[in-house]
């Protein structure tokens, strides 16, 4: 019964709409605009910083196995390679930029090695799911993979987020529906 918040196309409401334009393997490619605004945001950074070329590759399927797709939060990203430049993703630049800095974006990379058992994926250096801030920052600190975030959460129950002494944030965790 789930039904994903704003899905729009990324080639036209990044070209339109925002002021940082992503490119896409194919101008079909669609994801939730909160989703899309901040990966706007942070492939604007990541050129800041010398790394470029990122295209997204995939997005929202509602008909996709994989659930992040279908929630439109989900989606592959690809790279031009640079003149000279042999290897894996994860091994380039460009790569190691976004798995370094994601997360003060509101992203994670979904499948690493290390939560393989986990999540039951083999590692994937191009998937990426926008869960939000603060919980891509919990998620960095805690070295959590999202299977293991939203049980803590569950058993947490309350998590308060503070900026020294200033509170920033409540996370709560309710049933949506009670008699679950």
């Amino acid at each position: 019964g789930f039904a994903p918040s704003k899905i729009v196309n990324v080639y036209n409401e990044s070209r339109l709409n925002m002021s940082y334009p992503i490119n896409v393997s194919t101008t079909t490619v669609s994801m939730e605009k909160r989703a899309l605004s901040a990966l706007a945001a942070m492939l604007e950074k990541a050129k800041e910083s010398g790394n470029e070329k990122y295209f997204v590759n995939a997005g929202y399927d509602e008909a996709a196995e994989d659930l992040d797709y279908r929630t439109g939060l989900g989606f592959d990203m690809g790279f031009n390679r640079l003149e000279g430049q042999e290897g894996k993703f994860s091994e380039l630049p460009q790569g190691q930029w976004l798995i370094q800095n994601c997360y003060q974006y509101g992203f994670i990379q979904r499948y690493t090695s290390d939560k393989s058992a986990v999540t039951g994926m083999s590692a994937d250096s191009t998937h990426y799911r926008y869960v939000g801030f603060p919980h891509s920052v919990l998620m960095q600190q805690k070295n959590f993979c999202l299977e293991e975030y939203v049980s803590y959460v569950r058993s947490t129950k309350y998590i308060q987020v503070k900026n020294g002494d200033t509170m920033t944030h409540e996370i709560m965790y309710f049933y949506a529906n009670p008699d679950a």
